[in-house]
């Protein structure tokens, strides 16, 4: 029973910090990949299209994330934008309490499990993102529920050995591998984590280790033949690898420094984490938690330019259970800290944490950049909304003289079909590919990118404005 009321009380406490550290966004709508997503899951949505013919094109393979949790969400929520926001904060809390989940299994004072998931969840700079961008939300949180899911039902399967615990531990690792490409990491992290629980020698155990971890490896294996066979392409462009000591260099110290909220906070911790590896109880655990903080960096550790802080989701999570390997120290040390110790990070954490969100508001283009083109993609929705009420089944919408801002400000077109209930197409001149073959209407647009106005010219009898 003390335990019951320990961890609801830790629960509702994760749940009160994440409200405070994430208040409502300023903005609520969506961005032209949502359109795009949810017109997709709406329209093509069947199990082969999803997950076989997906697999088999030269897009990112997220099913779950791109397609199933955007087609319940529509379904739940039709286009009301801010409740895929308030999902995205769901997920974030969900992660903590996975988290604190597996801190309460893995520390040696059970008190301080809290402290980990309130330093991962106060960490500003990887979270910002997600939670106030609906498909960094999604995928990267969604994927970092499964794979800390993945590693706590592992956890518990050593512990206890019951085989259910196992096969929901492998079940998660599939539906990781089906949020995001980066949980291609997570056999190693398994590893990793079976060795930190062996607490002894591991020759005498290698033989069944691999044998209980390689159903994880083969996940990963398959997403790795996809990722050069099928995808080859992917590393090109922004998503480019460079594997090189410089590189690596650059890509670590920016994950370092974007662990923690300003360099104040740093020195503020830095005891904490210091102690976790000079302490010899806790020596062992820091070291292996350290490296599956650079194991989890592996799929991005080389990217040329395109590595973002909220990527670091899960190496969050093995940093946060560092610093409370460091604060365990302090803990068994000095018994009267236990009144003071957790009470002060809490505050240092709400202090940096807070002063990192005004900083970042202050500078958020991305936010700005959304608020910029949501007020376009409006407009053109209002006027299609109050000129077309409704058009025939299978119309054409062609707009001349588009540009890329109009077409990625209505998600390729995805933002209008949403809005009528039949089966209507998008064309925008010289930036679409494939004219529509079928068609039993045409609506011809024309589009002033300096006024951002449209006008119909359709056999010039109806005429509408764009205001």
């Amino acid at each position: 029973m003390k335990v019951f009321y320990y961890r609801a009380l830790a629960y509702l406490f994760i749940i009160a910090v994440i409200s405070w550290f994430f208040p409502p966004p300023f903005y609520t709508g969506f961005t032209w990949e949502d359109y795009v997503f949810i017109e997709n899951a709406k329209s093509s949505f069947s199990f082969y299209n999803t997950f076989i013919r997906e697999f088999l094109s030269s897009q990112f393979y997220r099913p779950f994330t791109r397609t199933i949790l955007y087609l319940v969400s529509y379904k739940l929520f039709n286009l009301h934008s801010e409740n895929y926001y308030i999902l995205t904060k769901i997920l974030l809390i969900l992660n903590c309490f996975v988290l604190f989940e597996i801190a309460a299994r893995l520390m040696r004072t059970k008190c301080l499990a809290l402290a980990t998931p309130l330093f991962y969840a106060s960490r500003i700079r990887i979270h910002d993102t997600p939670v106030y961008w609906i498909p960094a939300g999604f995928q990267e949180l969604g994927m970092a529920f499964f794979m800390l899911s993945a590693i706590l039902g592992y956890i518990i399967y050593i512990t206890h050995r019951k085989t259910a615990w196992y096969i929901a531990s492998l079940t998660c690792a599939l539906l990781a591998a089906l949020s995001k490409e980066a949980s291609i990491s997570l056999p190693l992290l398994i590893l990793l984590m079976d060795i930190y629980l062996i607490k002894g020698s591991i020759q005498k155990t290698f033989q069944t280790l691999m044998f209980r971890i390689a159903p994880f490896f083969l996940i990963s294996l398959i997403q790795l033949t996809r990722w050069y066979v099928i995808r080859s392409g992917i590393a090109v462009g922004q998503y480019s690898m460079d594997f090189s000591l410089n590189s690596l260099y650059d890509n670590t110290i920016f994950s370092v420094a974007n662990l923690f909220n300003g360099r104040y906070e740093i020195l503020l911790l830095v005891l904490p984490f210091l102690m976790a590896f000079i302490n010899y109880k806790t020596r062992r655990d820091a070291v292996l938690l350290t490296l599956i903080f650079f194991v989890s960096l592996l799929p991005f550790i080389f990217l040329k330019g395109h590595l973002e802080a909220y990527y670091m989701s899960i190496s969050g999570a093995a940093i946060a259970l560092v610093f409370a390997s460091g604060l365990s120290y302090f803990y068994e040390k000095f018994p009267l800290n236990k009144y003071i110790l957790l009470p002060f990070f809490i505050a240092v954490f709400t202090i940096t944490a807070h002063y990192d969100i005004v900083q970042k508001r202050k500078h958020h283009e991305l936010i700005s950049t959304f608020i910029g083109v949501d007020k376009l993609t409006q407009n053109v929705l209002t006027y299609f909304k109050t000129t077309f009420p409704s058009f025939p089944d299978n119309s054409l919408i062609y707009i001349e003289n588009s540009d890329l801002e109009l077409m990625f400000a209505l998600g390729r077109g995805a933002a209008i079909k949403l809005n009528y209930k039949n089966n209507i197409s998008v064309y925008f001149e010289g930036m679409t590919q494939a004219f529509p073959s079928n068609y039993s209407k045409l609506y011809c647009f024309k589009y002033n990118p300096g006024t951002q106005e449209l006008q119909v010219i359709e056999g010039k009898s109806r005429l509408g404005r764009l205001k």
